[in-house]
C-alpha cells in the first residue's frame, strides 16, 4: 500500500535531533484525533477514531524506544541492498567508476525479510506494579528478558488499557506499519516512528548510572560499539572529562 505521494518524504522535515520531553509528549496526545471529518481526505477515514489505540502507541513509543515493526509487526517484504562495501565504493570512485551508473542488476542484490509477528495479548504480563513487556528484537537483534514498564510513569496506563481491552491472540496494536506511520504524522508531520528509539536511548545514555549492557539488553542491539555512540552522543563522556578538569584544577 501506497501512503507517500510521489516526492513526498517521510523525513521531509529532517531527521530530528533533539529529545522530547514530557511536555511535548503531552501536546501530541492533545492532537490524537477524536473525529475525522469525511470529507476532509487528510483525515483519513480509513484509520477510524479510536483515541486509546493512538495515545498508548505514543506512549509504548515514548517510554520503551521499541522499532514500530517490533510493537505492530510487518509482513514479508523484499528490498534492495547494495552489493558493494563502502571501501568497494571508494575504491570504485578511485577508479573513476561511477557504480550508481551501473545496471540495476548489478548494483542491488535482492533480499526478504520475514513476516513480524508484533505484540500480542499474551506478549504482556502485568505483577508487582509493572508492565512486563516481551517484544522480538528484528535486525539480528537478541533480547531474552522482557521491558519493564513501572505502572506509574506518565501514560503508562493507556497501554494497559489497550492490552486489556485486546482480544486473546490478537495485537495489542492492530495496524500495519503504514498505518501506524500515518498516525505519527498525523499528530505532527516532523515525528517519525524510529525518533522514539533514538529518544529513549539518549534519555537513557544520560543517566550516569547507565552501562553499554544496560542498552544492550534493553534495545536488542548485538554490537557494542552501538551503545557506546548514543554514550557519546547524550554527552556522556564530555561530562565525564568536566569533572576529571574538576578534580585537577
Amino acid at each position: 500500500m501506497r501512503i507517500w505521494s510521489k516526492g513526498e518524504s517521510r523525513y521531509k522535515y529532517g531527521k530530528r535531533a533533539r529529545s522530547m520531553t514530557l511536555e511535548e509528549l503531552s501536546e501530541c496526545m492533545k492532537k490524537v484525533k477524536t473525529y475525522r471529518d469525511p470529507n476532509k481526505p487528510e483525515d483519513h477515514p480509513f484509520l477510524g477514531v479510536d483515541p486509546l489505540r493512538d495515545m498508548s502507541l505514543l506512549a509504548i513509543l515514548f517510554w520503551t524506544g521499541l522499532r514500530i515493526s517490533e510493537i505492530v509487526g510487518d509482513r514479508e517484504r523484499t528490498y534492495k541492498v547494495c552489493r558493494f562495501s563502502l571501501e568497494e565504493r571508494l575504491a570504485m570512485r578511485q577508479k573513476g567508476i561511477d557504480w550508481k551508473k551501473l545496471p540495476e542488476e548489478e548494483r542491488y542484490v535482492l533480499k526478504k525479510s520475514p513476516a513480524r509477528r508484533g505484540i500480542r495479548k499474551e506478549d504482556i504480563e502485568e505483577r508487582d506494579g509493572r508492565l512486563f513487556i516481551y517484544a522480538e528484537a528484528l535486525k539480528q537483534g537478541r533480547r531474552v528478558a522482557p521491558l519493564e514498564l513501572p505502572l506509574d510513569l506518565p501514560y503508562v496506563d493507556l497501554i494497559k488499557k489497550q492490552w486489556e481491552r485486546t482480544k486473546p491472540g490478537e495485537k495489542v496494536w492492530n495496524l500495519s506499519r503504514e498505518y501506524a506511520w500515518m498516525i505519527i504524522k498525523e499528530i505532527d508531520p516532523k515525528l517519525y516512528p524510529h525518533f522514539f528509539r533514538f529518544n529513549r536511548a539518549t534519555q537513557i545514555a544520560r543517566n550516569p548510572s547507565t552501562h553499554p549492557i544496560h542498552l544492550l539488553n534493553w534495545f536488542g542491539w548485538r554490537r557494542l560499539q552501538t551503545a557506546y555512540n548514543y554514550l557519546e552522543l547524550a554527552g556522556r563522556y564530555q561530562k565525564e572529562t568536566a569533572e576529571i578538569l574538576r578534580e585537577q584544577k
